[in-house]
């Protein structure tokens, strides 16, 4: 096992670990206004699925505020005609009607109830408040060599561009898009956010030719490569040496789009080998390939 296998070893089991531990909550690494999505109706940050799944949608917005259509109607706002929502889930704790608990009263289970909601861009009407964003300030960001160094090996790169506050890549256009690096919680997440564009990079037909399905947000085939794409960019982090800023987010954020798919772990070793293909395309690693020596031809 070589020095770049251990590293990704080491961080595989890392991740896995984490997620294993419990419920992590994931945070957007880069400012578009605001990082964690919020209900903005109660000024209350969203938890679990609801915080990952809504701060990633809010990446279409000018802010992560979301607020359900009641709540839009009451403070006098209407969510625009044709607008589509963003499924959540709502914790309920209920009585069973059939199971005791050690008292003889009825016992108390949790469910979840589906809850849509909407981004305040998408309703008209609300107070100039709750579309209103706080300033902030960009801080200085510091290029890190070693990270540096894995962006120019990588053969054939897309190109990078800094247009949209969003990161995305487009297999159509062949290119990443990413936020501006000064908006980023840290250089570290930068890189990281980078390492994951250029992980889904990989999979275009002219480098490794992964099947980059475009589907639902949140299928199977979308899910797995987010899985690819993140674990990609965790190796990358740990071959940099600037893992110890990202893990616990980037372990978060694989638990999340895990959660969509199933509960069964193989699926993440999976995910863990194809991003193993795609780092090392990425470092323009080649497998030392054996050459047999020609046969002698028979006197």
């Amino acid at each position: 096992m070589n020095i770049s296998d251990k590293v990704y070893k080491k961080i595989a089991d890392s991740i896995l670990e984490k997620i294993q531990e419990g419920n992590l909550p994931w945070n957007k690494p880069w400012n578009g206004g605001e990082g964690a999505a919020i209900n903005i109706a109660t000024n209350h940050s969203f938890r679990g699925f609801n915080a990952f799944y809504l701060s990633f949608m809010g990446e279409k917005y000018s802010t992560c505020r979301f607020m359900t259509y009641n709540q839009a109607k009451t403070l006098g706002g209407q969510v625009r005609k044709g607008e589509h929502g963003y499924i959540g889930f709502k914790p309920m704790t209920l009585k069973s009607k059939t199971r005791k608990d050690e008292n003889g009263n009825p016992a108390m289970f949790v469910t979840y109830s589906a809850v849509t909601y909407f981004n305040v861009d998408q309703i008209d009407g609300l107070p100039e408040k709750y579309y209103k964003l706080e300033e902030t300030e960009a801080r200085e960001f510091n290029k890190i060599e070693e990270c540096e160094k894995i962006v120019s090996s990588m053969p054939s790169k897309p190109e990078v561009k800094h247009e949209e506050q969003r990161a995305y890549y487009n297999p159509r256009l062949d290119c990443v898009n990413m936020p501006k690096p000064e908006t980023f919680n840290s250089d570290e997440e930068y890189y990281s956010t980078l390492f994951h564009e250029l992980g889904h990079s990989t999979g275009h037909e002219t480098r490794i030719n992964r099947s980059l399905k475009e589907g639902f947000f949140g299928n199977h085939a979308y899910s797995e490569e987010e899985l690819v794409a993140e674990f990609t960019a965790s190796f990358l982090c740990g071959t940099a040496g600037i893992e110890k800023g990202i893990i616990d987010n980037s372990a978060a954020y694989i638990q999340g789009w895990h959660k969509r798919i199933s509960d069964d772990l193989t699926i993440l070793i999976k995910a863990a080998n194809k991003a193993q293909k795609a780092a090392d395309f990425i470092l323009n690693r080649k497998e030392k390939q054996e050459v047999q020596e020609p046969e002698k031809q028979a006197a």
